[in-house]
């Protein structure tokens, strides 16, 4: 951005260095910004030039135009690491990215450890579940879910965990039973910490991607809930072979009887194989990480 700003120390900078890396956001947000990060450093010092942790949308700006800037932009590119088999598909697919300029990782936020320091002391009832909420949910959707979750657990917790969740859940108190329903606010609270809190749960049903990792990451099984063309979603749930606990967010419009059945039905089958399930993740665990490792491998050998 700085460099966009005409900042002339900027590109100095980026004439000097040994490898470029973009950060990418979310390839929803792909735009000529995104494109020209990658590109001007590509020009600028002809150094090589990775991108991670990608991941995208299959919208039709992108799915219908693989042509487009976009596409070149990637083809400039030296190594593109993906979040998953998902993206990665897709990229060779309908982008026809060369096959060697891909790898498959996993997001950043796979490498999250415990602490003991940042451990939450919360109490958490025993036989518990936990929704995490996103702004495209109506109140009376997430009543809704939380009435269906309550037909198989004694306490469902709330969780938002960004401020603006919050804003959305904090009316709901006056309209869910006090005595099995918690609003558990961590919008603030340290990652470790809410990692911490997902452990506590049997369930967590999510409609945010990094509450998601947090709880596969604490072996807690996940069901996730956005829309089907955001393959990071399918990314995550991917590595560990869970995709069928997938829901699209689109059929709360176009079917909702089926949205609630589905979800019904994933939760039954959790919890009639909880404790099998549960090792699988902890064991996919360490897998994942070293998936997620792999950019930085990538990078240490570069610069050696």
């Amino acid at each position: 951005m700085s460099f966009l700003n005409r900042r002339k120390s900027t590109a100095n900078y980026i004439k000097e260095a040994d490898v470029n890396v973009t950060l990418s956001f979310p390839f929803e947000s792909a735009n000529i910004l995104f494109c020209y990060s990658i590109i001007i450093p590509r020009l600028l010092n002809k150094r090589p030039t990775i991108l991670f942790p990608i991941s995208l949308t299959t919208d039709a700006h992108l799915g219908n135009r693989p042509g487009t800037f976009i596409r070149k932009a990637l083809i400039n590119a030296d190594m593109i690491f993906t979040r998953g088999h998902y993206t990665t598909k897709w990229l060779l697919q309908k982008l026809k990215i060369p096959h060697h300029k891909i790898l498959t990782s996993a997001d950043p936020s796979f490498l999250l450890n415990h602490e003991e320091n940042c451990k939450c002391e919360i109490e958490i009832e025993q036989d518990n579940a936990a929704l995490v909420p996103h702004p495209i949910l109506t109140q009376d959707t997430i009543v809704n879910i939380v009435d269906v979750m309550l037909k198989f657990f004694d306490h469902i917790y709330i969780v938002p965990t960004e401020v603006k969740d919050l804003k959305l859940v904090k009316p709901l108190t006056c309209r869910l039973n006090p005595n099995r329903c918690t609003l558990l606010d961590v919008s603030e609270v340290h990652p470790h910490a809410v990692k911490s809190i997902f452990q506590k749960f049997r369930l967590v049903v999510t409609f945010r991607s990094h509450a998601g990792i947090l709880a596969l990451t604490s072996g807690t099984p996940t069901i996730m809930i956005n829309s089907r063309s955001d393959l990071k979603f399918m990314d995550i749930l991917g590595h560990y072979s869970l995709e069928r606990y997938f829901v699209g967010v689109e059929d709360l419009t176009l079917r909702p009887h089926y949205f609630f059945t589905a979800i019904a039905s994933m939760i039954k089958e959790i919890a009639d194989s909880y404790s099998g399930m549960k090792k699988t993740i902890i064991e996919r665990n360490y897998l994942i990480k070293n998936l997620a490792e792999l950019p930085g491998r990538y990078l240490k050998g570069i610069l050696e």
